[in-house]
């Protein structure tokens, strides 16, 4: 997960939106593989750090990536991704579900952008703060 610009990383791929990533490679560890598969979605060299959440059910495991090189824009790879952009919290909780290729994650992609929702929140998946 990429907050910067005032938002959340997010690509466009065949099956919708979602956050860059993809599955490792033998002997690559799940950081290794968030930053690789964000520069190859996105074009944002990242530094991957620590686990920001894991939906147990789907072996999903998201990590909290910090951009090496905030001047890079996101550029889609044209191939993997067709688009690539940061979305803030107020556009992202408007998008319809039917936009994203994981719409079960969307929780998780609001709680990182807003750790501390207001009460009443719908927001089911725990994540944690990103580190400083």
């Amino acid at each position: 997960m990429v907050i910067s610009e005032g938002g959340l990383l997010l690509v466009r791929t065949q099956g919708g939106w979602s956050i860059p990533g993809g599955h490792r490679e033998a002997g690559e560890t799940s950081a290794a593989a968030a930053a690789r598969e964000t520069r190859e979605e996105s074009g944002v060299d990242v530094r991957a750090g620590a686990v920001a959440c894991v939906v147990p059910a789907t072996g999903f495991v998201a990590h909290w990536c910090v951009p090496t090189l905030e001047a890079t824009p996101p550029t889609p790879d044209g191939v993997e991704s067709s688009a690539a952009r940061y979305v803030g919290s107020d556009e992202l909780s408007r998008w319809d579900l039917g936009r994203f290729r994981f719409p079960d994650q969307v929780p998780a992609y609001l709680r990182a952008l807003d750790p501390k929702p207001a009460h009443g929140s719908d927001h089911q998946i725990a994540v944690p703060a990103p580190p400083d």
